[in-house]
Order: C-alpha cells, then sequence, then structure tokens
C-alpha cells in the first residue's frame, strides 16, 4: 500500500527546490546581481541540504 504522502514526493522535492532557486535569483536580480552561478544541491549530516551560489557583482 502506498502512502498518500510519499507519492510522488520526489516530484514534489524538485519542484519545491526550484522555486527556492528561482524566488533567490529573483532577489539577487531585483539587488542588481545579473550573473549568479547556483550549483547542485549536496546533503550534509543532518541530511539538510546545501546550496552554493556564486555571486559577481554587476557591472556598470
Amino acid at each position: 500500500m502506498t502512502d498518500s504522502h510519499s507519492l510522488h514526493s520526489a516530484f514534489r522535492e524538485k519542484t519545491m527546490e526550484y522555486i527556492f532557486v528561482a524566488e533567490c535569483l529573483r532577489h539577487l536580480w531585483r539587488a542588481g546581481v545579473f550573473n549568479a552561478e547556483v550549483l547542485r544541491a549536496d546533503v550534509d549530516a543532518a541530511d539538510a541540504e546545501l546550496y552554493s551560489v556564486t555571486l559577481t557583482p554587476a557591472t556598470a
């Protein structure tokens, strides 16, 4: 029997990841940072996902 909360959970998790990254990039764009690189997520010892972002200040 499939638990309704785990059905399609990988899809939901990936969707939330994309929303999180999009919100971060939107915030950076509004702050004038137009060149940002998002690296793939890793998991630490507590199963928390860690994200790395490289920022390059905008040039006028």
